[in-house]
This record gives C-alpha cells, structure tokens and sequence, in this order.
C-alpha cells in the first residue's frame, strides 16, 4: 500500500536532529534576532526568539558548514509557533532592526 519503510532504510535513517539551543531557554543572540526578522521580512512567516527562530538560526548554521551533507536532500523544518514568545523580546529586537520599522501600539485598557 505505502512505501516499505525497511526497505528504504528504515525510519530512523531518515531523521537527523541538529543542536539548537544557543545560550539557552529563552535566550536569544543579536544573530538569531536579525536572522528571525530577516526571514520575516522577506516571507511574511514569523519566527519566534524561544523556539522556531533558534532552530531555523542554528540549522542554517549547520548547513552552511556542511552543505555536501544536505545536497540532494529533503529537508523539513517544523515551525513550531510561539510568536507570544515575542513579546518579551521588544527591547532586543528593537535593537538589532532598523531604526524607524518597529513600531509599537500602545493601546490602554478601559477603566485603567
């Protein structure tokens, strides 16, 4: 009926899991923040500083080391979310895009 996952080497042989961590849970390089708005910037596709932005930063980094190794490859990167994660980031992100693009709204709440 489907592919015979044995036959093609197994499922296992498939997978490759690449560091991402960085400096750690929620903390994010001037690098990792530039690369997250770059890519949002061109593709419309946010990437947050905790999760998916790191993991995109530093698989990209691997790549570039060793790009034989993903030659002719399938590559699937699970975005995973989180753009609430973006919020505590508005200081270190203002500092490392352009002066004038960020903006922010500050909206106040009824009977505050």
């Amino acid at each position: 009926m489907g592919a015979d996952v044995e036959a093609l080497g197994g499922a296992r042989s498939w997978l490759s899991i690449y560091q991402g961590r960085g400096a750690g849970y929620a903390k994010s390089t001037d690098d990792e923040l530039r690369m997250a708005a770059r890519v949002s910037a061109a593709s419309g596709v946010l990437l947050d500083p905790v999760y998916s932005g790191k993991a995109l930063y530093h698989f990209c980094a691997a790549a570039r080391a060793v790009p034989e190794a993903f030659r002719e490859s399938r590559v699937l990167f699970w975005h995973t979310g989180g753009q609430i994660s973006m919020f505590d980031k508005v200081q270190q992100l203002k500092a490392v895009l352009p002066k004038g693009q960020v903006q922010r709204l500050n909206v106040p709440m009824p009977g505050a």
